[in-house]
């Protein structure tokens, strides 16, 4: 029992992960997903660029596993414009 119920946690989780990849809304390959069937919870975690990433990453997971109790510890990484070099 307990195998079957591992096997159906990461079947979830890839599942979620590979929608996160080609939806495109979201287009993240970082997320890291976390279910917990006994729970019936799923956690997820990594960074984005802006907040209605992490929204839209959440809204997914939402959509796909409406049965499940989404936490969402997606953090946004500020994402600062490279400075400029000056070549002499």
């Amino acid at each position: 029992m307990l195998q079957r119920e591992r096997t159906h946690e990461k079947y979830l989780a890839e599942r979620l992960r590979a929608e996160l990849g080609l939806d495109p809304r979201v287009h993240e390959l970082g997320i890291h997903v976390h279910v917990l069937l006994g729970e019936a919870c799923v956690v997820l975690d990594g960074l984005v660029a802006t907040a209605q990433r992490r929204e839209w990453v959440e809204l997914l997971a939402r959509e796909l596993l409406p049965d499940y109790e989404i936490r969402n510890d997606i953090r946004v990484q500020c994402m600062l414009e490279p400075k400029r070099e000056l070549l002499a």
